[in-house]
């Protein structure tokens, strides 16, 4: 423990322990790998037994012992240090696209896919889609693929950070707390 505010979590090797520790931490969970990386094996949200006996052994595909957390809400920082020094800080976000207050959130989408085409191969990211899981996570943001979100806002097309999707990032190293920085 390094004195880092964190979801009440422990690590455990069987479907049975994990089963425990729910009932002990409650609803809902994140279940994850021990050792994956890029939210492999990762799921969301588990709010009963059944889908966590289903996240448990996805989980165990990447790695021996997985983490049951309590989910919390929040947001994601990457924060790169190198001795006491500050390199950078950024803060990730699921995919999305940001509100310019004229355009609808799929009309956002399909000017965010278009604009992949202009960046070079080795940049190009995956497309931005309206499909089932966006349109969870956008309801989930208080729109439908018919708003339009205000100017600056941002809108999840994806529930979570994770590779396979995409994510989107912000350079925050001006404007990160130094109490972040501190601990």
């Amino acid at each position: 423990d390094i004195g880092l505010p964190a979801a009440q979590h422990a690590a455990v090797a069987s479907v049975e322990q994990a089963l425990e520790l729910a009932r002990k931490v409650g609803w809902p969970l994140v279940v994850k790998p021990t050792t994956a990386e890029r939210s492999l094996g990762v799921t969301i949200d588990i709010r009963d037994e059944e889908v966590l006996r289903e996240a448990f052994a996805d989980a165990r595909k990447y790695s021996e012992h997985v983490l049951i957390e309590r989910r919390v809400p929040g947001h994601c920082f990457r924060i790169a240090l190198c001795g006491d020094t500050l390199l950078f800080a950024r803060a990730h976000r699921p995919k999305g696209v940001k509100g310019d207050g004229e355009h609808t959130v799929a009309e956002l989408a399909d000017i965010a896919t278009r604009d992949l085409k202009d960046q070079p191969p080795w940049f190009r990211r995956k497309p931005f889609v309206i499909d089932e899981l966006a349109l969870t996570s956008i309801r989930e943001d208080g729109h439908s693929p018919d708003s339009v979100p205000a100017k600056g806002e941002f809108v999840r097309l994806r529930p979570i950070i994770k590779e396979d999707w995409g994510s989107e990032f912000e350079l925050v190293t001006e404007t990160i707390h130094p109490d972040n920085v501190e601990i």
